[in-house]
C-alpha cells in the first residue's frame, strides 16, 4: 500500500496519523516532530514501504513493497497492507474550496466513495461538525474556523478503519471587509482603475459591484487586503454603493463612489482656419496690432483666443482654446488663455499679449506660448527682480520700444512697468495708489488711474505714451522717467482742432503711433454720461508742449455704420486704435452684436475682419464641428435613428447637423430670414430663427420656425430632405382652442416634445400656453395654460387643478416621460410644471417662483430655479433642466423614499463664464445654458447661444 505523511506544523511532540492513499486505512505509525519549539515539521519514524515508490534516503520509507527500492529510516514494516480494500474510501472533490477564518458558518459538500454514517472529517487537525451523510458518495459538513491559509481535508471511516485525503487543500480566508477606495470618484463612461482596501479578498472568488453594475477585477494582493478593479459605466452624479462579494458574504464600502461626467465642446466656438475674416464672430471686445507685413493680430477678450487676419482677408486662429483659464506654457493652440487684452508684434513676428485674466504677459513664438512677465498671482510686486518671478496684476497694455524693452500697464494696480533686456522688471509710472497728479514729476512718484493702452512715442526715444482710462488723459513718460500730460483733462467735448489739453477725454482707452509723428488716441466712453466714442489724432508741434486734437473717425455718439461712409461723419462704437508702419489708423469697432476690425480708406470706413453681427458667424461646413461658426445655438436634438445631432443655428436661420464622425453641414435653410421653399429641398428654403427641434422615430425632424410663427417638418425618407409645413399660418391674432394645423395661430413657438404614438407638444411662448398636435398631424388644441393670460401678481398658478385652467408665463420647452406625463419649462414663473392624468392635474415639480438657484440635494419642491429654459427626460424618467440665468444644468430624480431630489450636474451657479472643457462638468462653467437634450447612455447636450457653442456632458 502507499502511505503519504501530511506536512504539519508542530508545537510539541505529536503522534498524528499517516494518511494512506488512495483509499487505504491509516498506517498508524508514530511521527516525530523535529524542532518543536520553533515550529518544526513532523516526519515518519519508521516505514516498510509499499509497492510503486522509489527508494528514499532519510525519507521515512523502507524497501518492501513492489515497485519500491530500498529505503532507510522509513516507517511501517514491509508488507503492512492495512485492514481493508483500497477502493472503498476516497474524496474526489468538495465545494466550496474556501472558508471563513472567523466564526462564520461555512457548509462544505464533499463527494467521493465509501461514506457511511460513522465517517468523520478533519480540516487539518480540527474536526468538522454537523456532518450529514446523504449517501455513500456525498456528505455535507460545517467547517471549523481556522487561521488564514490552506489545510487538507481528511475523511475517516471507523468501520472501514481507513482515511482519505482530499485532492487539493481547503483554503481559509478572512471574512470580506472593505474600508476605502481610491480614487472615490470616476468618469461615468467607466473603465477607470480604482484600488479598494479591506480584507478577505479571494482570488477567483471576489466580485466588485458599483451599484447594480459589476466591475472588472484586475488583480488581488496575495494577502487579500486590497484589489484593483476597472469601474463599469454609471450615471453621472449618481453616487452608488460599492460592494465586495465572495463566498464568505459581502461588504459595503463606508463611502459611496461618485460618478462624474466630462464637459466639452461638440460644435461651435471655432475660430476658423483659412476662413473669410469678415464672416467670423470675433466676440464683443477685441484688441489688435498689425505687423510690418500687414498681418493683423486680434485678441478676443471674451472668446479667449488670438487670431491672425492676413492681407488677403483670410483669418486663422493661432492661440487659445476658448477656455477661460491661464494654462501652463505650451503649444499656443492647446493652451488656455484668460481674457487677453492688447497685442504687440515685433519685426521678427513675435507676438506679445497682455493676459488680463491670467495676470501674465506672454508671447507667441514658433507656435508656442511663453510667459515673459507675471507668475499668475493676482498681485503687483517683485520690482527690480526677474519679471517671470514677479506678480503682475491685470495687465492691459503691452508695447515694445525700438531697443526691445517691454512696457506693461497694470490696470488695477495703477502702475506702468518696464521689463529690460536682462529680464528685470521696474516701475516706470504710478505709485500703486489710484489718483491724479497733474504736474511734471518722476513717473514713479506720480499717481495714475487705470492705465490702459501704451505705445513707444515718439518712436526711437524709449519714452512711452499711455492712456489713463480713469483720469481721461494721455500721459507721457520719457526715458529718464519725467512725466507730462499730452491730452485730456479739459472740458471741451468733441471739437476738432482744439488744444489737446483742453479736451475732455473720458475713458480714454488706447493709443498708437500715427503718420508723421502723430499720436492716435481712441476714446471708449460707452458707459460715460456723454457717451462719446471717437478716434482722435494728437499733433505735437516742434518745441511746443501740447498740440491739437483732430477727428479721424466717429461722431462722438456710439452707433453702427456701414462701409464706404465718411469716417468723420458716421458713428463708431467703443474703439481701440492701432496703426500700421505707415501710421494708417485701424481700430476695433465694438458692438453688442460683435466686434469688427476697421480702417479708413480714402476717408471712408472699411471693414477688414469680424462679422460685427453674430447672425453672420457662419462658417466651417463640411469640416470639424468644433472649428465651425454657429450664430447662436438656441436648441438641439439627438436623432436616435441615425445618431446625429441637429442644431438650431438660430441667428444664421439654418439647421445644422453633426455627423457621427464630427463633421458639420447645413441640413436646412439658405441663411436668409424668411418663409420660402415649402415642399422643396430643405437646404434652399428660408427659415426665420429656428428654435425647438425634435426627431421622431422615422428620422423626420420637426422644428419651431420661431419668427415665422410656424412649425415645420423636414422629411429625410427620400433624399434630398424635403421641408413641409407642420402647423401655423404665420399670424398670431385670435388663437383658438381647437383648429386644423394649417390655420393654427402660433406666437413665437419654441420647444417641442413627441410621444411614442406621435403626439407633438409645443411651447407656444407668446401665447403662454402649451399646444398639442394629434399623431395624424391634422389638428391642434390647447393643452395647458390660458391664451394671453400669463401668471402675474394676483393671478393664481392653478396647481392641483386641470391644466386648461392653469396659467403659464412664457413657456419655453416641453418634455414627456415614459408614463405620458408632460413637463413644462414655465420660464418666467421660474418653475417646472407637470401635467398628469391626461391633463386632469397640473402641479409644480420644482421651483418656488423666486429667481434663484438653491436647494441642491434637497426635495425639489423646496428648491428654486432661475429662468429655466430647456428640459428633457432620460430613459429612466429623470428630469434635466437648463437653468439659463443660474448658469447650471440640474437633475430631478426620485430617491428610495420616493421623494423627488434635485442637484446640479453641470456648471456652477453665478459663474456665467465659458470654462472647463475637459473638466468634470460640475467644475467647468456654462455661460447661458438655454436648451438641454437627453442623449443615449446618460449623455447630455447643452446649448450656449451667448458663445455660439453646443457642449456635451458625457
Amino acid at each position: 500500500m502507499v502511505c503519504v505523511a501530511a506536512a504539519l506544523a508542530c508545537t510539541g511532540q505529536l503522534t498524528p496519523r499517516i494518511f494512506c492513499g488512495p483509499n487505504l486505512p491509516p498506517c498508524n505509525q508514530p511521527l516525530v516532530c523535529t524542532n518543536p519549539d520553533s515550529g518544526g515539521v513532523c516526519v515518519v519514524d519508521t516505514w516498510k514501504g509499499d509497492a510503486g515508490l522509489d527508494a528514499g534516503t532519510d525519507a521515512g520509507l523502507d524497501a518492501g513493497d513492489a515497485g519500491l527500492d530500498a529505503g532507510t529510516d522509513a516507517g511501517p514494516d514491509a508488507g503492512d497492507g492495512g485492514t481493508t480494500d483500497a477502493g472503498l474510501l476516497s474524496i474526489s472533490n468538495f465545494s466550496p474550496t474556501r472558508g471563513s477564518s472567523k466564526s462564520f458558518v461555512t457548509l462544505v459538500t464533499v463527494w467521493g466513495t465509501g461514506f457511511d454514517s460513522g465517517v468523520t472529517l478533519q480540516f487539518g487537525e480540527t474536526p468538522g461538525t454537523s456532518i450529514t451523510v446523504w449517501n455513500d458518495t456525498a456528505l455535507q459538513v460545517t467547517a471549523p474556523a481556522l487561521p488564514r491559509g490552506p489545510v487538507n481535508i481528511v475523511v475517516t471511516s471507523q468501520s472501514l478503519d481507513a482515511s482519505a485525503i482530499g485532492p487539493f487543500p481547503f483554503t481559509y480566508y478572512d471574512p470580506v471587509s472593505a474600508s476605502a477606495i481610491s480614487p472615490d470618484a470616476g468618469r461615468a463612461t467607466g473603465g477607470e482603475t480604482v484600488t479598494i482596501y479591506g480584507s478577505g479578498f479571494v482570488p477567483d472568488d471576489a466580485g466588485v459591484w458599483f451599484g447594480s453594475n459589476l466591475g472588472t477585477i484586475v488583480s488581488i494582493d496575495p494577502d487579500g487586503g486590497s484589489l484593483q478593479a476597472l469601474t463599469p459605466a454609471g450615471l453621472a452624479y449618481d453616487p452608488v454603493d460599492v460592494v465586495i462579494s465572495n463566498h464568505n458574504g459581502f461588504a459595503t464600502l463606508p463611502l459611496a463612489f461618485d460618478y462624474y461626467s466630462i464637459l466639452s465642446t461638440i460644435a461651435g466656438g471655432g475660430g476658423g482656419t483659412d476662413t473669410e475674416a469678415r464672416l467670423v464672430h470675433l466676440g464683443d471686445t477685441t484688441f489688435a496690432a498689425i505687423s510690418t507685413g500687414g498681418d493683423i493680430y486680434v485678441s478676443s477678450a471674451d472668446l479667449h483666443r488670438i487670431y491672425i487676419i492676413y492681407p488677403n482677408g483670410r483669418l486663422t486662429h493661432i492661440a487659445g482654446t476658448g477656455v477661460y483659464d491661464s494654462g501652463a506654457d505650451g503649444l499656443a493652440l492647446t493652451t488656455d488663455i484668460a481674457s487677453p487684452r492688447t497685442v504687440a508684434v515685433t519685426a521678427d513676428g513675435t507676438v506679445y499679449f497682455a493676459e488680463y485674466g491670467g495676470n501674465r504677459v506672454r508671447k507667441i513664438v514658433a507656435g508656442g506660448i511663453v510667459t515673459v512677465a507675471g507668475n499668475g498671482v493676482a498681485a503687483s510686486n517683485g520690482d527690480n527682480g526677474l519679471a517671470t518671478s514677479a506678480s503682475v496684476l491685470t495687465p492691459f497694455g503691452v508695447a515694445l520700444d525700438t531697443a526691445g524693452r517691454l512696457f506693461i500697464t497694470e490696470q488695477l494696480a495703477h502702475i506702468v512697468r518696464r521689463v529690460d533686456l536682462d529680464g528685470v522688471i521696474r516701475v516706470v509710472a504710478g505709485t500703486r495708489q489710484v489718483g491724479f497728479d497733474a504736474g511734471a514729476s518722476l513717473g514713479e512718484y506720480t499717481r495714475i488711474a487705470f492705465p490702459s493702452g501704451i505705445v513707444e512715442w515718439p518712436v526711437g526715444t524709449g519714452g512711452v505714451a499711455f492712456a489713463e482710462y480713469g483720469n481721461g488723459i494721455v500721459r507721457h513718460v520719457d526715458r529718464d522717467g519725467g512725466t507730462r500730460i499730452l491730452a485730456g483733462g479739459g472740458s471741451t467735448t468733441f471739437d476738432s482742432g482744439i488744444a489737446a489739453t483742453a479736451a475732455l477725454l473720458p475713458e480714454t482707452l488706447c493709443v498708437s503711433r500715427g503718420a508723421s509723428g502723430t499720436l492716435l488716441v481712441s476714446q471708449y466712453a460707452a458707459s460715460w454720461a456723454s457717451n462719446r466714442s471717437r478716434v482722435l489724432s494728437y499733433v505735437e508741434d516742434a518745441g511746443i508742449d501740447g498740440g491739437a486734437l483732430y477727428a479721424v473717425a466717429g461722431t462722438g455718439n456710439p452707433g453702427l455704420s456701414n462701409d464706404g461712409v465718411l469716417a468723420t461723419s458716421n458713428p463708431i462704437w467703443a474703439p481701440c486704435v492701432f496703426s500700421n508702419s505707415a501710421g494708417q489708423p485701424f481700430f476695433t469697432d465694438y458692438s453688442t452684436s460683435g466686434s469688427r476690425i476697421r480702417t479708413i480708406d480714402s476717408g471712408a470706413l472699411l471693414t477688414v475682419g469680424g462679422s460685427g453681427n453674430e447672425a453672420t458667424n457662419f462658417f466651417g461646413d463640411l469640416g470639424p464641428a468644433t472649428s465651425a461658426g454657429i450664430g447662436g445655438a438656441i436648441s438641439v436634438a439627438f436623432d436616435r435613428t441615425s445618431n446625429r445631432l441637429f442644431i438650431g443655428d438660430t441667428r444664421n436661420h439654418r439647421i445644422r447637423v453633426v455627423e457621427t464622425d464630427g463633421v458639420i453641414w447645413t441640413f436646412a435653410g439658405n441663411g436668409d430670414a424668411g418663409f420660402t421653399g415649402e415642399n422643396g429641398e430643405a437646404v434652399i428654403a428660408s427659415l426665420f430663427q429656428p428654435r425647438g427641434i425634435i426627431a421622431d422615430s422615422s428620422g423626420t425632424i420637426h422644428f419651431s420656425d420661431n419668427r415665422n410663427n410656424r412649425l415645420r417638418s423636414i422629411v429625410q425618407a427620400n433624399p434630398p430632405p424635403i421641408i413641409q409645413l407642420l402647423a401655423g399660418d404665420g399670424t398670431t391674432d385670435n388663437p383658438s382652442d381647437y383648429s386644423d394645423t394649417p390655420t393654427a395661430k402660433l406666437n413665437a413657438p419654441r420647444g417641442l416634445a413627441i410621444t411614442a404614438d406621435g403626439t407633438i407638444y409645443v411651447a407656444d411662448y407668446g401665447n403662454h400656453v402649451v399646444r398639442r398636435i394629434t399623431p395624424d398631424r391634422l389638428f391642434i388644441s390647447r393643452f395647458a395654460g390660458q391664451f394671453d393670460k400669463p401668471t402675474d401678481a394676483g393671478v393664481p398658478l392653478g396647481d392641483d387643478g386641470g391644466a386648461l385652467f392653469a396659467t403659464l408665463s412664457g413657456p419655453t420647452d416641453v418634455a414627456v416621460d415614459s408614463q405620458g406625463n408632460v413637463y413644462i419649462a414655465d420660464s418666467n414663473n421660474h418653475r417646472i410644471r407637470r401635467v398628469r392624468d391626461g391633463g386632469e392635474i397640473i402641479e409644480t415639480v420644482i421651483g418656488t417662483g423666486v429667481a434663484a438657484t438653491s436647494g441642491d440635494f434637497g426635495p425639489a419642491a423646496l428648491a428654486s430655479l432661475n429662468n429655466p429654459t430647456g428640459i428633457c427626460v432620460d430613459e429612466k424618467d429623470r428630469l434635466y433642466i437648463a437653468e439659463r440665468n443660474g448658469f447650471v444644468v440640474r437633475r430631478v430624480w426620485k430617491n428610495t423614499q420616493g421623494i423627488e431630489i434635485v442637484r446640479v450636474i453641470a456648471g456652477r451657479a453665478d459663474a456665467g463664464l465659458f470654462n472647463g472643457d475637459g473638466w468634470p462638468s460640475t467644475v467647468g462653467t456654462l455661460t447661458d445654458p438655454n436648451d438641454v437634450e437627453c442623449g443615449p447612455n446618460g449623455t447630455l447636450y447643452v446649448t450656449e447661444p451667448a458663445i455660439d457653442r453646443v457642449r456635451i456632458i458625457k
